[in-house]
């Protein structure tokens, strides 16, 4: 950056430069014949002072503007960095006697229960008098743990997706839906494109399908679904007793031809 601010400067200074030197070089209106260029030596007697100071006051106006930036530099870091660092720290370290004061209350009504009463359990106690879990009342979010939604990388093109879906129906109603609004009318949707199953096996999570009634489950709309599909396994076209053999001829003559004597 500072080479850059050098190179600049230096540019700058031939552009001022050249032009001085394109002024006393311009045509003569009277003889209109170019004036004999300078020697060398011309060049390093001192010039006139209506050039230095010119020189004087861009050098000055350089220097002025390069101040001007850092100053609006530094006032732009001071208002969006270092103020409010500041700020939070001060928040910081303020707010522990926010703490130590609740904290000392605490302890100065547990001590004044314990004095009054000869101890103090936590099975036993009268709210009236002492209730420790007063701040848990007043305030419903004291000390309660706040987890985001749990977003998992495996499924963002359907996260994407139903973002997309989501934004195009707050376009089309101009109601603002959260994710889980946008879910319920989705599902409302599915449902009534199939109005006689809407509570079938197949759209309804295990948790729901347990919370259902049982006289559901005993409808006529359930057994005649379980008609369709019963099948008694038990039953078959193919005989299973054993068949009789009967004896091939050859063999019931040779038994004729067998004398048994006893």
């Amino acid at each position: 950056m500072l080479f850059t601010k050098e190179a600049n400067f230096l540019v700058f200074l031939g552009n001022l430069l050249f032009g001085a030197t394109m002024k006393s070089y311009e045509n003569d209106p009277i003889t209109d014949k170019l004036p004999k260029l300078k020697s060398s030596r011309e060049w390093l007697e001192p010039q006139p002072l209506s050039f230095m100071e010119e020189l004087d006051k861009c050098l000055k106006h350089h220097d002025f503007l390069n101040a001007r930036r850092k100053e609006i530099l530094y006032k732009r870091w001071v208002d969006h960095v270092a103020d409010p660092l500041q700020k939070k720290i001060i928040e910081k370290v303020t707010s522990y006697k926010k703490i130590k004061k609740r904290r000392q209350e605490e302890l100065d009504g547990f001590l004044k229960y314990v004095n009054k009463k000869g101890n103090a359990f936590i099975e036993h106690y009268d709210p009236k008098e002492y209730d420790p879990f007063y701040m848990n009342r007043e305030n419903p979010n004291f000390l309660k743990v706040t987890i985001p939604p749990f977003r998992d990388p495996l499924k963002k093109a359907q996260y994407d997706k139903d973002d997309g879906k989501r934004i195009l129906l707050q376009c089309e109603t101009g109601k603002i839906y959260t994710m889980k609004e946008f879910k319920e009318v989705e599902k409302a949707k599915l449902h009534s494109r199939f109005p006689g199953i809407s509570n079938s096996r197949h759209l309804m999570t295990p948790n729901e399908w347990i919370r259902l009634p049982p006289n559901y489950i005993e409808s006529e709309f359930c057994k005649r679904s379980r008609l369709k599909i019963k099948v008694n396994f038990n039953e078959s076209s193919f005989d299973l007793k054993p068949s009789v053999r009967t004896p091939h001829p050859e063999f019931q003559k040779e038994d004729k031809a067998v004398h048994y004597k006893f």
